[in-house]
């Protein structure tokens, strides 16, 4: 198996201010302190987000009988997702 080609989690949001001089946050260009703050977190659960994802994909699998076509939509979706995920083109 492949070593991830991200940096393994866990990670965390630090809610510091910005202040000029201070290394340990930045702000996105343009974008609101609260934007930067949920992009922070939004990034912060990738890791958790791709492992849920993948384990739900390996439950359908062992359960892929009688599927109705609304969750085969849904699966399609994650698949995409990871896809993307992980570097690659859908």
């Amino acid at each position: 198996m492949n070593p991830p080609s991200h940096t393994p989690g866990p990670w965390r949001v630090i809610n510091a201010a910005p202040r000029a001089g201070h290394t340990t946050s930045y702000l996105l260009a343009g974008h609101e302190w609260e934007n930067a703050q949920a992009n922070a977190r939004l990034i912060a659960a990738a890791p958790d987000l791709l492992a849920a994802l993948l384990g739900l994909l390996n439950t359908c699998e062992l359960n892929a009988q009688d599927m109705e076509p609304e969750t085969q939509e849904a699966i399609n979706a994650a698949v995409i997702a990871i896809v993307k995920a992980k570097g690659a083109q859908p």
